[in-house]
């Protein structure tokens, strides 16, 4: 039995938002638990549905039987990798773009981000002559980007979606610094 390519990502992405809601609130490692945690919910219809399709409830007991730290790192995984997938189809860039902003991230991007969040230091300061930004102490170095050709949009991107924030200094010198939700999307990033 074919079954309809809407309904089937619409289950999909439902059971899996669940399992998020449900391991953001509890803990619980069992289907049971689950399953409590569903009626408490009023969703009588996923129960119903677990208890018509014994995969679908074997597949959840092995999900919900990993360490509780794993899974939700999977899951965080899984949404990063559905965001960038949606991020590249015609006409979900912007959605994807709204609840996942790394997945418009360039690959330099998400190098400064890592290196922002890295380095000890409170923010970068732009060396407008050497067209380079520097690490002041107590952290030193430079930010390495390897694409210089597109480091400003690069930023545009960063700032644009929150994840750094500029300050300018007297003589016009930008002072880059990670904001919390890039320190946040940095540590996703680097696992």
């Amino acid at each position: 039995m074919l079954i309809d390519p809407v309904v089937a990502a619409g289950s999909f992405a439902n059971i899996v938002g669940l399992l998020s809601n449900f391991k953001a609130e509890r803990s619980g490692a069992t289907l049971d638990a689950f399953i409590v945690w569903l009626k408490e919910k009023h969703r009588e219809d996923t129960v119903a549905a677990l208890e018509r399709n014994d995969a679908l409830a074997d597949e959840l007991s092995a999900l919900l039987s990993i360490n509780h730290d794993l899974l939700v790192q999977r899951l965080e995984e899984l949404n990063s990798r559905f965001s960038e997938l949606a991020a590249n189809l015609e006409g979900f860039g912007g959605l994807a773009k709204v609840f996942q902003p790394s997945s418009v991230l360039s690959e330099q991007a998400r190098s400064i981000l890592v290196q922002m969040a890295d380095s000890a230091s409170e923010f970068a300061m732009e060396n407008k002559f050497e067209r380079t930004f520097m690490f002041l102490t107590p952290g030193s170095g430079v930010l390495a980007f390897p694409e210089p050709r597109y480091i400003e949009d690069d930023l545009d991107i960063l700032l644009g979606n929150g994840l750094l924030r500029v300050e300018y200094a007297s003589a016009g010198s930008r002072r880059l610094y990670i904001t919390r939700s890039g320190a946040q999307l940095a540590a996703t990033l680097k696992r």
